[in-house]
Formats: structure tokens, sequence, C-alpha cells
């Protein structure tokens, strides 16, 4: 895999290899040629409009004093660009960064900074975030990003069909008292 604290050579790398395979412009702050779409600062607008959305979002939290965070941002445009990919769909990926929106951090993460001044990762969905822990790896990241969206995906398709057939089931229970009803008047 890639060492992720070698992030900009990766991204050159693996830009490199795009061009060479013929898609993307080689350079790494390009991006790979992709319908899908860039990285999104996650300040206060775009955290309420990411609360009123029901669809599943990438996050990259970079605490105050992360050392990393800036070497892994090619990374995780890459992967902005080409989750489309992995899940199938173009998925919303913001980066916040706690130094620039500290009261956003603190309400997102419920006062918590990652520890070690070390980037988090994770999915917005269902109103909460769930945290990325496994191998600092970016193969890793995009397996498990792609696993927890289309999971996500699943639950909310899942929680549609019930709340149809709850409507479907109180529009035939209505239907059937209404056919039972008397005839006449109202009362």
């Amino acid at each position: 895999g890639v060492d992720p604290y070698r992030a900009p050579q990766a991204a050159r790398d693996i830009a490199k290899q795009q061009k060479a395979a013929g898609g993307g412009s080689g350079d790494p702050d390009s991006g790979p040629a992709s319908t899908g779409g860039g990285v999104l600062a996650l300040d206060a607008t775009a955290l309420r409009t990411l609360r009123a959305s029901a669809a599943p979002a990438l996050l990259k939290v970079d605490p105050p004093g992360c050392a990393q965070c800036a070497d892994l941002d090619p990374i995780w445009k890459m992967i902005a660009e080409n989750i489309d990919k992995v899940t199938g769909r173009a998925v919303p990926t913001y980066r916040l960064a706690c130094a620039d929106h500290p009261s956003v951090c603190a309400e997102m993460l419920g006062g918590d900074v990652p520890p070690g001044g070390q980037p988090a990762f994770g999915v917005w969905a269902d109103g909460h975030v769930t945290p990325y822990s496994g191998a600092k790896s970016p193969e890793k990241l995009v397996a498990w990003l792609g696993e927890t969206v289309r999971a996500a995906d699943a639950s909310a398709a899942a929680m549609a069909r019930a709340e149809r057939e709850l409507y479907d089931a109180f529009i035939a229970a209505g239907a059937a008292e209404e056919a039972a009803a008397p005839r006449g008047e109202w009362r």
C-alpha cells in the first residue's frame, strides 16, 4: 500500500499512472478526469446543508496543529473525485479544518478533537459520523468509505420503503374506514 505520510509523492505517482493510462492531466492538483466532485470546506453553512440532507457524505477532520493533514489533502482530493467509481454515484466530500472553524469542529465532534493531532476520516449519515478506525492506507480507507456509503444508502432505501408501506397502510385503513362508515350527514 501507499504510505499515507508520503501522500504528496503518492499523489504524483498516481497522477502519472493515470496520465500514462490516458486519464487525468498528470497534475495531482488538477485531479483525474471523473464525474465525481471536489473537496468542499465544512463551515457553519455547509454543516447546515449536511444536516438537512439525507444522503451520506465523506469527512476529513483536520485538528489544529496536524502536521500530516496537508500532506494527505492530495489523496483526499483524489478520493473525492473518484468515489463515484466505488459507490456508483457521486458523494459529497468535506474537509473540516478545526483551526479555521473551531465551533463547527466542537459541534461536529461533540467537543472532542481527534487525538494526537492526527487527521480523522468518517462518513456522515443518519445524523451522525461513523469514524474510520482502520489501517492508515488509502486503499483500505477507500474500501471502507465505499462499504460505509453503500450501507448508508441501503439503510436510507429501507427507511424510505418502510415509510411508504406505513403511508400505504394508513391510506388503506382510511379507505376501509370510509367504506364502512354509514352514509349521511357528518357529525
